[in-house]
Parts: C-alpha cells; sequence; structure tokens
C-alpha cells in the first residue's frame, strides 16, 4: 500500500508539474526533441529541492519558479503564475515526500519516460482528431483576441471554442478510444480525452498549426511506431 500511495504521489507531482511547465512554453510539443529538452526545468526544481536547507524549501521553490516564469513567453505569463501557484502549495504540502531521497533520485530518473508519455497520450488522440475532423468539414476559422495587448487572430474554432470541441472530439477519434482502453483500461478512457482536448485548448497557436496541415511533415516523421511508447 505505502508503494501504491507514493506512486499515486510521484504521478500526481509530475502530471501538474508537466502542465504548468507546458501551460508556460517551457516543453517540447513535439515527440521527437531530445530527452534533455523534457527534462531541463523539471530537473531544474528538482535539484533545488533536493540541496534546499531545513528551512528554506519554499525559498528553493520560489528561485525556480521566477527563472520558469523569466523564461515563459509574455503573453503566458499571468495564467502561468496562477499555474505556479497551484504548485507551489502541492510542493510545500508534499515537502517531506519530495525530500525523500529514493523519491527525488526516482523522479529525476524518469521524468523524460513520464513527460514523453504525457505528451504522447494528448498528441495521439489530437492527430487522429485533425485526420477526421478534417474530412468532416470541422475545421471553419473565427476571430479571437489574444495576448495582453488583444491581438485579433483568425485561429480554427476546435483550438479556441471548448464546447465546439467537446461537441464533436470523441466522436472523430475511434481508433484512440480502442488504444487507450488496451493500454490504460476502460474507466480511464474518458480522462484520457479530456486531457487531450484540454491540451489542444491550452496550446491553441500550435495545434492551429497542426489541424491546418503546416506541420504535417514534421509530426508524421516523430509519430513513434507501435511499441515505442515505453520511453522511459
Amino acid at each position: 500500500m505505502a508503494m501504491t500511495r507514493e506512486r499515486d504521489k510521484a504521478q500526481e507531482f509530475s502530471e501538474l508539474l508537466f502542465e504548468t511547465l507546458f501551460g508556460l512554453g517551457l516543453m517540447p510539443l513535439t515527440l521527437n526533441e531530445r530527452a534533455a529538452s523534457f527534462e531541463k526545468y523539471p530537473r531544474q526544481l528538482l535539484e533545488k529541492l533536493r540541496i534546499a536547507g531545513p528551512n528554506s524549501f519554499e525559498r528553493a521553490y520560489e528561485s525556480w519558479q521566477s527563472d520558469a516564469l523569466r523564461k515563459a513567453h509574455p503573453a503566458v505569463r499571468e495564467a502561468g503564475a496562477t499555474r505556479l501557484g497551484e504548485l507551489k502549495r502541492w510542493v510545500l504540502d508534499n515537502e517531506e515526500f519530495l525530500r525523500d531521497r529514493r523519491v527525488s533520485r526516482d523522479l529525476r530518473t524518469s521524468i523524460y519516460g513520464r513527460a514523453f508519455i504525457y505528451l504522447m497520450v494528448r498528441q495521439a488522440p489530437a492527430l487522429e482528431f485533425k485526420e477526421n475532423a478534417a474530412k468532416a468539414g470541422l475545421f471553419d476559422e473565427v476571430s479571437v483576441q489574444t495576448g495582453p495587448r488583444g491581438q485579433e487572430l483568425r485561429l480554427l474554432r476546435a483550438v479556441v471554442d471548448r464546447d465546439f470541441l467537446r461537441q464533436h472530439f470523441t466522436k472523430h477519434v475511434p481508433v484512440s478510444k480502442e488504444k487507450l482502453k488496451t493500454a490504460l483500461g476502460e474507466d480511464m478512457v474518458d480522462e484520457a480525452l479530456e486531457a487531450s482536448m484540454q491540451f489542444i485548448l491550452a496550446n491553441p497557436r500550435w495545434f492551429n498549426r497542426i489541424f491546418s496541415g503546416k506541420e504535417d511533415q514534421q509530426l508524421r516523421d516523430e509519430t513513434p511506431e507501435e511499441g515505442e511508447s515505453d520511453a522511459s
């Protein structure tokens, strides 16, 4: 039971960390990036926490947080600050867990595999949706205002309209549903598809390029074959 709780906590921490970093634009959005690109910011946080003194755990996190915000794109800093606050609360609430040397070591050595799977599980249904939704004629554009200055852009409705995406997404990813059922179990399929939808909405410009076909060759080159998903 103790090992199960520890594994669940490690997964919870990883998911929150990746959600934060992807939201800040500090993680790769393609699977063929070097392992170091996935590991850079998570490892920096884990190292700062590992060497933090008895009363400096919070200060260590805030030092990492400042670096992350400084490197983030200005357009996502405000939303990113909120995510970083949520991550900070988790880190401080679980200081004893994260200070455990074995936990810290296991997280450092597994962070690439965890990040790779986090991205792949969200990207694979999105790519299937791209193919099937395009055939169904669902990729119409809308005008949206984005960024701190309210810049107007023409983006596909499917990457910015939450209700529109929710209405159509699950109908157009039958293959992903079956693969997720096999990999994760039937009770986890809906949660995984929801995570994929949220990932699209959190990265609208990137997925606008994907759904518009502008990244087709790059994605074809990087998409892993069956059996390559255990890159840990």
